[in-house]
């Protein structure tokens, strides 16, 4: 994993870590603005304009992060679940579902 992908990772955890810990709005705010500045300083997405006034996006370093994270996840909770990976995968699409706007 390259250090973009790395420091990608770890600016998720901070986020999910300070989001969900915050005991107010100002607070989330301002952990997701943070989040957002550090994602965009480590590379995390990359723009690159093309000669005919298009951009390229490369996602690369925040699907590695992502799926790194995912893959520790899903390991630890088929550990201590006893389910495997496709039954929790199940699971988490289920929750994402109920998240209904």
């Amino acid at each position: 994993m390259d250090t973009a992908a790395r420091n990608t990772s770890h600016t998720l955890l901070d986020f999910y870590s300070g989001y969900t810990g915050a005991e107010s709005d100002e607070a989330r705010t301002r952990t997701f603005n943070t989040s957002m500045e550090k994602l965009n300083q480590d590379g995390a997405i990359g723009a690159v304009p093309s000669d005919q006034d298009e951009v390229s996006l490369d996602v690369t370093p925040l699907l590695l992060a992502s799926s790194v994270s995912y893959e520790w996840f899903f390991s630890q909770l088929t550990v201590a679940t006893g389910k495997d990976a496709s039954e929790l995968s199940f699971e988490l699409r289920e929750f994402i579902d109920s998240l209904k706007d």
